[in-house]
């Protein structure tokens, strides 16, 4: 009996141990400023061969109707004297300014052609809203359309940043899909109630209202906070339990996990 005791307990203690294990999230791809450009194939290639669990991306729509992976309205950058916005221009214009290795800046179907070819490491689709409802629906049946291609549908999470984003995902894709808004704004109880199975907070604000972490568990929803560069903060988000941890830094958050036993 004190045996059997002793290996549930122990079973026990290795299921809690597995759930509270919180994935490393590449932000952008596992990229090096200088050397390997963020958004790009090679920082997609970097993270699937690092084994990182998943991989953070932006969608952008270019004017003329193709989905492109780069980060923020404007490529290069918006301090950059030579840049077009990623939504107001079209394909050719943007991709005509190539990324620092020589890339062009990826189309979304080139992107999840890469992620097919790795089942360990998932995306995390983060869709920019653009200037209509109608074009996020557009861009949202778009993505579908490329998921079903390969395959890929039930490997993917989603962050957007308004409520009709949430609700057209919650319409287009499979049931259970994880979705987190990433409006600091609103609390994990209104987020639950549009369809997030995620609770999705910059780290500063989950500090700022550490009720909502509660709150969100109540519901029955996952944690996740962005972007998280600094060690203590990482340790501290890990002691509170969080499932995703989005990082400019994986390696060292791979470290933390391992000194900490959650790796």
């Amino acid at each position: 009996m004190i045996k059997r005791n002793i290996l549930l307990t122990f079973a026990l203690l290795v299921a809690i141990s597995v759930v509270a294990q919180p994935k490393i999230v590449a932000h952008k791809g596992y990229y090096q400023k200088g050397v390997v450009p963020s958004n790009s194939i090679e920082a997609l290639k970097r993270a699937q061969n690092e084994g990182f669990d998943i991989v953070e991306f932006d969608v952008n729509m270019s004017a003329d109707g193709e989905l492109l992976v780069l980060h923020g309205d404007w490529h290069p950058s918006q301090k950059a004297k030579n840049k077009v916005h990623a939504q107001h221009n079209t394909k050719e214009a943007i991709q005509a300014i190539l990324l620092s290795n020589g890339e062009k800046v990826p189309t979304f179907e080139e992107w999840i052609a890469q992620a097919a070819k790795c089942d360990k490491t998932k995306m995390l689709i983060e869709i920019k809203g653009h200037d209509t409802p109608a074009i996020d629906a557009k861009v949202v049946k778009k993505i579908q359309t490329t998921l079903k291609k390969y395959n890929m549908q039930d490997k993917v999470h989603y962050l957007v940043g308004h409520e009709f984003l949430v609700r057209e995902l919650v319409r287009r894709t499979p049931k259970g899909t994880p979705i987190a808004l990433t409006n600091n704004y609103y609390s994990p109880a209104f987020c639950h109630t549009l369809g997030c199975s995620i609770a999705g907070r910059d780290f500063d604000s989950w500090r700022r209202h550490p009720d909502f972490i509660e709150q969100a568990r109540q519901l029955g929803m996952e944690l996740m906070a962005w972007t998280v560069n600094d060690p203590e903060k990482i340790e501290w988000l890990v002691e509170q339990g969080f499932d995703y941890i989005l990082t400019d830094k994986p390696t060292m958050m791979r470290r933390i996990l391992e000194k900490v036993g959650k790796r």
